[in-house]
């Protein structure tokens, strides 16, 4: 019943009248926890209130920030007592006003609706005493390289005149609507835990939309600043096949994920420079020159090919971290013939070059559906099935497709 109450008050709050210029924030969430632990963090600006009081005693907190960079905003006090209808002081009066502080110190965060608002409430003080020693107040989360909301004027002169350009503007801003294969983002909900990527791209011509849609995702979650690092590779510059040397194939190029607009342009640049129809890939070059001369990074996510053999695989003792492998959808194919029930589905062939790869370095392979992390631990003439496909492991290492 006490949390009923409590959120109908809430609920109450946030459909109060506007007075003036100000009004409740809509549609806050609501949070008990035991303690609220302050966050180290220099993109966050906590601003303290007295217990049971409304004035903003640390605002300066909060100097040089703007709203538009803001993406969550925190409420924090203690709920003692546990029953809201024991307060001497009365809840919804003492709330308000303590929005009304913030609305004064920055208007512009109440109608940014790009902000979340969460209400917390710590529950551990069993006596008003105890409530001294707890926070009371908000804490702002911010970012510097939130995503800009529309591109830059140099990037719509580019894509006036540029059908790759805007092909690419189209995915990463989200006008073309729904993408075609959202791989990439059911793999990162999944790993929350990645963070600090170096993110390693196959920039050829079946992966310009599956690319895009990785950037469309960092762009989303540029307040995240997981991806870190973004190389992309073309295998080659349009080099013929004879002069492609082992791990001096080039075509690599490094760009500044947070920067978007700049992203876009280099992966334009990346696309003229090359003439394709070349099937296998310099992956490993593209991952050993990326790891060596990038820095501050925790995580290796390479996303190529899936059906593309490695052209330099056996660059791959020099690799010693990591890679985890996010593989896009396969092709669909029709299951017919003998035991055949006409029905039409992914076809999860990869090439055995990516199982070698994850198992070498110890790293995975994701896709949509699946996360495939042992791949090290299996032991040479072992099987793994992967969609239809069977592989082996040979005893040397490397993988193959069972007949």
């Amino acid at each position: 019943m006490r949390l009923i109450f409590f959120i109908w008050g809430v609920m109450m709050l946030a459909i109060l009248p506007a007075r003036g210029n100000f009004h409740m924030p809509e549609n806050p969430a609501y949070q008990e926890i035991p303690f609220y632990s302050l966050p180290e963090d220099s993109l966050k600006a906590i601003i303290p209130v007295d217990y049971a009081q409304a004035v903003l005693l640390k605002p300066e907190a909060y100097l040089g920030i703007e709203a538009k960079y803001v993406y969550q905003i925190e409420l924090v006090f203690t709920r003692y007592p546990v029953d809201f209808s024991a307060w001497r002081t009365d809840y919804d009066w003492l709330l308000e006003q303590r929005l009304r502080s913030l609305f004064e110190l920055d208007s512009g965060l109440f109608y940014n609706e790009k902000i979340e608002w969460k209400y917390i409430l710590q529950t551990d003080p069993q006596n008003e005493a105890s409530c001294m020693d707890f926070f009371h107040g908000f804490v702002i989360s911010w970012s510097p390289y939130l995503a800009p909301d529309t591109p830059s004027d140099s990037l719509k002169r580019m894509i006036e005149e540029n059908d790759d350009g805007k092909f690419l503007t189209d995915i990463i801003y989200g006008y073309s609507g729904k993408l075609q294969d959202s791989s990439v983002y059911k793999v990162f909900e999944r790993h929350p835990e990645w963070k600090n990527m170096l993110v390693v791209m196959d920039w050829t011509s079946s992966m310009y939309h599956n690319g895009a849609s990785v950037m469309r995702w960092h762009r989303e979650h540029l307040a995240l600043q997981a991806i870190r690092h973004l190389a992309i590779f073309n295998d080659g510059n349009g080099k013929p096949h004879l002069a492609k040397h082992i791990g001096r194939t080039g075509g690599i190029y490094f760009c500044q994920p947070n920067a978007i607009d700049d992203v876009i342009h280099t992966m334009v640049k990346a696309k003229e420079a090359t003439l394709g129809g070349d099937a296998p890939e310099n992956d490993l070059e593209a991952l050993i020159k990326a790891s060596h001369r990038l820095q501050d990074y925790d995580e290796i996510i390479l996303i190529p090919d899936r059906n593309s053999s490695i052209r330099d695989i056996e660059l791959i003792r020099y690799l010693n971290k990591p890679v985890h492998i996010i593989l896009f959808n396969g092709p669909k194919v029709r299951l017919t013939g003998l035991g055949g029930s006409g029905e039409w589905i992914i076809d999860e062939w990869v090439h055995p070059h990516y199982l070698t790869l994850a198992s070498w370095t110890g790293g995975s392979i994701h896709t949509a559906t699946r996360d495939l992390t042992q791949l090290s631990e299996i032991k040479a003439g072992e099987t793994v099935k992967f969609g239809m496909h069977e592989y082996g492991k040979r005893e040397n290492g490397t993988f193959f497709r069972m007949p």
